[in-house]
Parts: C-alpha cells; structure tokens; sequence
C-alpha cells in the first residue's frame, strides 16, 4: 500500500492574480512565489495582502450574486 505524501498543489484565484499582476507590472510567477512564501520582501508582503484582500471582496461578490439568483 503506497501511504507515501505528495506535493499539494496550490489553486490561486486566477482573477486576483491577473489583477496583481497588472497593478505591480510583474508577472505572475513572481505574483505565486510570493504567494508560497519563496521572497522575503516587502513587495511579496503587499502581494500578499492585496491577494488576501482581493480574494475576500470577491468571494462577497459570489455571494452576494447567488443570493440574488437564489431568491
């Protein structure tokens, strides 16, 4: 029985991540090092919390969205 762990991969929201990018002129590898951790700056620190922030406003749009269908 194969019980070995393999590599988690990560699903970043594709949105947030194209909107970084445009905003910052980077690309979006660097967009998704700086998401995993790889950098130690304050560049990938802002990414990171505009990631955080970005994907919070979007995920209450869905929402907000399926409610009005729902009703």
């Amino acid at each position: 029985m194969y019980t070995e762990k393999t590599k988690k991969n990560n699903s970043w929201n594709t949105v947030a991540v194209k909107t970084i990018e445009q905003k910052y002129g980077i690309t979006h590898i660097y967009v998704r090092e700086c998401l995993r951790g790889a950098p130690k700056s304050i560049l990938a620190h802002k990414i990171r919390e505009d990631y955080k922030r970005l994907t919070n406003e979007l995920d209450s749009i869905v929402q907000r969205e399926v409610a009005i269908i729902a009703d």
